[in-house]
């Protein structure tokens, strides 16, 4: 992954929290990374036990041919039962109208801070 496009996860065991950063764009060469670490840490802890911080703030526009797919993560996140999913806002007037769009088109209740 480089500092420019990518994700990181983090698992705080303690807290009963897992953290995704999204940074600069999410490219589809990264869509195979990104769920192999999501299926493999999803799969070491019972996700209704914890929450999914979704932080947006490094995140950049999404390009109308990777809404879609970025939709359908937004329905995985459903999917895999989350007892909270936190959605934090990028600055960008943009992206926060993209990502809020997207948690309602994915029926996710997502807490959205700024």
């Amino acid at each position: 992954m480089t500092t420019t496009d990518g994700f990181k996860f983090k698992l705080d065991k303690n807290a009963k929290k897992v953290t995704i950063e999204v940074i600069g764009s999410f490219v589809p060469e990264k869509e195979k990374e990104f769920m192999d670490n999501y299926t493999r840490i999803s799969s070491e802890i019972n996700p209704s036990k914890y929450t999914l911080f979704l932080d947006s703030t490094s995140m950049n526009i999404v390009t109308q041919s990777y809404v879609d797919k970025l939709g359908a993560t937004f329905g995985l996140y459903k999917q895999t039962g989350f007892k909270n999913v936190i959605l934090k806002l990028s600055a960008s007037a943009v992206v926060k109208m993209q990502l809020n769009r997207l948690a309602r088109n994915a029926n996710v209740n997502f807490e959205i801070i700024e």
